[in-house]
């Protein structure tokens, strides 16, 4: 899984976490955590979303363990990138899926909740968040550009300044 870090504005912040809400509603989840895969917190909802720094630990492990099963995945020479995880334990699971080889989103559901309602709404969730991803790549992308040719211009206007200074310099000894 490449790490690229993602720029969100107000605006995508705010569709991310309406995004997730609305995974919390449509699954029953306890917790639903979005982190980079560096495992820097973007977002939480739900309980966990209340306590900041657990959230972060939280995000950090989930990252954490989406890029251990990759390297296991290397070890055994799998080729397929993986896109999601499960741990099912005997009251709570956790669920974990791949966004765009961004981001991490991880699920925490009860028991009583089926994992296919999970992965089904998860599915759609990584979608809208895919978009909103690509989005942010592109203005990050467009921002680099012009900041750049910004730099250049500056950099030129400067050069060519110091060179006529320089040659007026000459002509004035």
């Amino acid at each position: 899984m490449r790490e690229k870090s993602v720029a969100f504005s107000r605006s995508q912040m705010g569709e991310i976490e309406a995004c997730l809400d609305e995974l919390v509603r449509n699954t029953g989840a306890r917790e639903v955590l979005l982190a980079d895969t560096t495992g820097r917190l973007i977002s939480a909802r739900g309980r966990l979303g209340e306590r900041e720094s657990t959230a972060t630990g939280v995000a950090a492990l989930s990252a954490g363990g989406y890029a251990a099963m990759v390297e296991m995945a290397r070890y055994f020479e799998i080729e397929t990138e993986f896109r999601q995880i499960t741990y099912e334990g005997e009251y709570h699971s956790i669920y974990s899926s791949n966004v765009s080889n961004t981001l991490v989103i991880t699920v925490v559901f009860d028991h009583n909740v089926k994992l296919g309602i999970v992965r089904a709404f998860t599915k759609q969730a990584t979608q809208r968040l895919q978009d909103i991803v690509t989005r942010a790549l592109l203005e990050m992308e467009t921002d680099r550009r012009l900041h750049g040719e910004e730099e250049l211009r500056a950099d030129f206007g400067q050069a060519l300044i110091d060179e006529l200074e320089a040659f007026l310099a000459e002509e004035g000894s």
